[in-house]
């Protein structure tokens, strides 16, 4: 997903895979956070996941509203596993949300 764009108002999931040495695997822990890198601020604060597998993460309409007036806003998902174990892992994708001119 790194480097999409989306309109603004719009809602998407993105899917979290966990594996370790190719096989599926489920974390003690799982969370996601959503950050505006063009504002600086926490769009969603840390926000609990039920660990699986896989997880399916909505994405809604708040999550890609424009605040500014910018064209655009550049966001980052955070999802991290494992919190405070030694085996905590986080991985970021980015997203661009493009503001619609009519509204």
């Amino acid at each position: 997903m790194r480097g999409s764009e989306v309109p603004e108002g719009s809602s998407f999931d993105v899917t979290a895979y966990f594996r370790t040495n190719g096989a599926g695997t489920t974390p003690t822990t799982a969370r996601y956070r959503i950050d505006n890198l063009t504002t600086g601020g926490n769009d969603r604060a840390w926000t609990d996941l039920t660990p699986a597998e896989s997880i399916t993460i909505p994405i809604t309409p708040d999550d890609t509203a424009v605040t500014v007036n910018d064209r655009k806003e550049h966001k980052q998902i955070t999802v991290e596993v494992n919190t405070d174990l030694d085996t905590q892992v986080r991985q970021q994708i980015d997203f661009t949300v493009n503001r619609i001119s009519a509204f």
